[in-house]
């Protein structure tokens, strides 16, 4: 009976079943995306996840400087995935209850000075220490890859965390598509960057510089930690925010009853 006046109501509006409540849906969303305390926090996300990547850079320094074959770089990407599962176990068995900002922080500076060893090997240096290329290859993937593990995990713990009752499928599923746009743009920037660096599939003099930008690049992002509140500062939003909600669909309730 309740579905049948719903769908009279709808009809005599002129709108089909479900339309009101999935305007409502889009309206609760971006109403609660342009909450200072929640759009903060998100563009933290996205400034830390558009990093310049380098990783068709390595590749091409890879395959055509150090004459890595196909079977090897198959073992690297194996050792990136073995990598991500270590991060992920390290952070949920001993650093998962650890607070947002020191986890990210800490994670953030040691990643930054791992990285940096790259450049060991694209300057050679290794070479004259008498480190093998492939050695110190699949050793700089595991450890850098365990810890940008570590360092996505705290973000998507925050994104879990900005997600209010009764919208969390739909705001944690928009953040995951601003986190995706990020990713998609840290690539393309990264490809631009190769190009005004004049980094080729053969020539890499400045392939230092472009790994340097990518890995300085997250320790000017934790300079916005400071715009990423407490967790009680969402609780008294979401609070407000859920008053406003049922405010607005008591309002939309009465308009759809008096007509």
């Amino acid at each position: 009976m309740a579905e049948k006046e719903r769908n009279g109501k709808a009809k005599k509006s002129g709108s089909p079943p479900g339309a009101n409540s999935w305007r409502n849906q889009v309206k609760k969303i971006f109403r609660f995306l342009k909450i200072k305390v929640i759009f903060l926090p998100i563009m933290f996300i996205f400034l830390f996840t558009i990093t310049p990547s380098t990783y068709d850079a390595m590749m091409y320094f890879y395959m055509n400087e150090l004459h890595f074959d196909y079977e090897f770089i198959g073992r690297v990407n194996l050792v990136s995935s073995a990598a991500m599962m270590v991060g992920i176990l390290l952070y949920y068995r001993w650093l998962c209850k650890y607070s947002f900002k020191p986890l990210i922080t800490f994670s953030t500076i040691v990643a930054t000075v791992f990285n940096l060893l790259q450049l060991l090997q694209i300057l050679r240096v290794n070479v004259a220490l008498g480190i093998p290329d492939t050695y110190l290859a699949l050793s700089l993937d595991l450890l850098t890859n365990s810890l940008a593990e570590l360092q996505l995990m705290p973000v998507l713990v925050l994104a879990c965390k900005l997600c209010p009752k009764k919208l969390e499928a739909a705001i944690y599923e928009s953040i995951l598509g601003i986190k995706s746009i990020a990713y998609f743009m840290s690539y393309r920037i990264g490809g631009f960057l190769m190009y005004m660096l004049g980094i080729t599939a053969t020539d890499f003099h400045n392939l230092w510089v472009l790994s340097m930008v990518s890995t300085l690049f997250p320790l000017l992002t934790l300079a916005l930690l400071c715009f990423v509140p407490i967790k009680s500062s969402y609780q008294e939003e979401f609070e407000l925010l859920e008053k406003t909600m049922k405010r607005a669909d008591d309002e939309n309730e009465s308009l759809v009853n008096k007509k």
